[in-house]
């Protein structure tokens, strides 16, 4: 028989690593879903190969399956044998991995903190919300610069005004079996990324996870806090005579000037030529982040 090895899962864990013989596969009625009183339950199932061994077989699932999966943390795994031979040290069972919302596993829920900040800070922008009016000496028409904020002969000077943003962090205690490298691969990779869907009152699109910072409170539990950003979407507003239907909190939005005759004043100005939304965060599945969406 091939042999194995030890291999650290988790901070204090040890974990036998299979022969390479030893397979998993899902099987096709897998993943099965239930709610009960606002708790979801997944169970995903599987067929493991090539063992006689129980060890190699929990092994094989603690080490080839997610520990978070939809949002919800892995609660149990069980198998039983279908045939196993000695002689050959072949087997084959069938397995299951149950997946379950993180206050039924034993996280405390009463034990989180929450801030925020609206005094937000300053950004400079080069278009108004709308042009109020437009002035001049007797005798003279003012330009119409379409909006244009500091419009001179060959640039747009733009002015500073008041962001409006929203800044929150949220503390959370997460158990210590949770914060594996995988997870904590979870939060980088969903670090500077915007919301998918609804998300702690916000709508897709309006809200960035900035990053996370945790400490584990002696040899117990991690004490996590997540820092996010909102920036509010905006759809069907002009700038200039163009219509933009949709701009998400995050997505980026510039515009491009071009010189023009104002017709009223005969004077050469600066009026908005096109307008471009850019998308410069990813979307990101925040149930992963197993701190809840309410």
């Amino acid at each position: 028989m091939a042999r194995d090895r030890l291999v650290r899962v988790t901070k204090g864990t040890l974990v036998r690593v299979p022969p390479t013989t030893v397979t998993l596969v899902e099987k096709i009625d897998s993943r099965e879903w239930t709610e009960s009183d606002g708790h979801v339950t997944i169970i995903r199932r599987y067929i493991c190969d090539g063992t006689d061994q129980e060890i190699f077989v929990r092994s094989k699932l603690e080490l080839d399956t997610p520990i978070i999966y939809s949002g919800l943390v892995r609660a149990a795994i069980d198998f039983d044998a279908v045939v196993v031979d000695e002689a050959t040290h072949s087997g084959r069972w069938n397995c299951t991995v149950k997946y379950k919302t993180l206050d039924t596993v034993g996280t405390p829920i009463n034990q989180s903190s929450y801030a925020f900040d609206i005094t937000g800070g300053t950004e400079r922008i080069t278009q108004s919300i709308q042009n109020v009016g437009n002035y001049a000496p007797p005798g003279k028409i003012a330009p119409n610069h379409k909006g244009a904020i500091n419009a001179n002969k060959d640039r747009i000077e733009g002015a500073e005004v008041f962001a409006r943003s929203y800044n929150f962090n949220e503390t959370h205690i997460l158990p210590n079996v949770l914060i594996t490298n995988e997870y904590k691969g979870i939060l980088f990779h969903l670090k500077a990324s915007m919301n998918d869907k609804f998300f702690k009152g916000f709508d897709r699109g309006e809200c960035a996870f900035i990053g996370a910072t945790g400490a584990r409170r002696g040899q117990g539990d991690w004490e996590i806090n997540f820092k996010f950003s909102a920036s509010p979407n905006r759809n069907n507003f002009t700038i200039g005579e163009i219509l933009i239907t949709e701009k998400l909190g995050w997505d980026f939005l510039w515009v491009k000037y071009s010189s023009k005759v104002d017709s009223g004043s005969n004077t050469l100005v600066q009026i908005p030529a096109s307008a471009h939304v850019e998308r410069v965060l990813d979307f990101g599945n925040f149930d992963n982040l197993l701190i809840g969406s309410a």
